[in-house]
């Protein structure tokens, strides 16, 4: 009588990260690896392999299993204009990959799972030597900002130093307390009875009516800085042209006070008073009344 054997296939299993194979008895299946993990490579014998491959107990099998390295990036950016330095921070964990345990089969796939590698620690000191490294003056840097920055877990970026922007300087402001040219009589848009003649005002001044006055001072510019040291320059503050013509005073440096009463004027920002009022043509309707405190004369045009 003749014994009969069965067939027993060969097995293929992963236990502590290593690949164990035993071959088929009496006209058993050989085992197998199925290869489709891109985060493993698979050598045969030294000859890598992808897809379904046969393996025997003789075979040297080595499983490398991929590792993405972790980011911790620092990069600076600085405005067009240089007023702002920007920080941009990148933290991202990486992964480790390593392979899982499974039970003896005719045929496995290689797979695995993954392990984060945190990303390395980014100082304040870190980033401020950046900063400087990247031409930004250690004095305008915000490292209450870049604390900040550092706190979010993925990083981000922030405005982490700021130029100083110029202070233009502020002219000086003189107010004028008559009028050069002549005007409406204002009575006319009243109820008042008035002369149809006193139809135009001329203006005049009496003796020591204020006609000029500094109503505020020159404030001077202050130079503003960029974020790399470069100087801004402040637009200065404009001094008017003050001064006092024929008829008038300066009093306290910073009032123009009619000397004589007369008709006022200014010219390149000096104030005058004319004792006489010169009038062009002839008086007619066109000028209606002239009633002046000073001799007026008329000049034939």
């Amino acid at each position: 009588m003749v014994k009969e054997y069965k067939a027993i296939d060969g097995t293929v299993e992963i236990k502590d990260d290593v690949v164990r194979v035993k071959n088929p008895v009496k006209g058993g299946k050989y085992p197998s690896l199925i290869v489709n993990d891109q985060n493993f490579e698979v050598f045969v014998n030294s000859n890598k392999v992808s897809g379904a491959c046969v393996v025997t107990e003789t075979d040297v099998i080595q499983v490398i299993p991929r590792e993405v390295p972790p980011i911790a990036r620092i990069e600076v950016d600085i405005t067009p204009d240089k007023m702002k330095a920007i920080l941009r921070i990148q933290k991202k964990p990486g992964k480790r990959y390593f392979l899982r345990d499974i039970k003896p089969s005719n045929s496995i796939v290689i797979s695995g799972d993954y392990e984060e590698i945190p990303p390395p620690h980014i100082s304040v000191e870190q980033c401020v030597s950046e900063l400087i490294r990247n031409g930004v003056l250690q004095e305008l840097i915000l490292v209450e900002e870049i604390e900040k920055l550092l706190e979010l877990l993925s990083g981000g970026s922030a405005v982490v130093a700021k130029g100083r922007p110029p202070i233009d300087g502020v002219d000086v402001r003189v107010e004028y307390y008559f009028s050069q040219h002549s005007f409406r009589n204002p009575d006319f848009d009243t109820d008042r009875r008035v002369d149809m003649m006193d139809h135009t005002v001329i203006p005049t001044v009496k003796i020591g009516q204020i006609l000029a006055e500094k109503v505020a001072s020159a404030i001077p510019g202050v130079d503003g800085m960029t974020v790399t040291g470069e100087v801004i320059r402040a637009l200065p503050a404009k001094e008017a042209v003050f001064k006092a013509g024929k008829g008038a005073v300066i009093l306290n440096n910073n009032r123009i006070v009619a000397a004589i009463s007369g008709r006022p004027v200014l010219e390149k920002g000096v104030v005058s008073v004319n004792p006489v009022m010169n009038v062009p043509g002839d008086v007619d309707v066109s000028t209606g009344n002239i009633r002046s405190l000073n001799p007026v004369s008329i000049c034939q045009i």
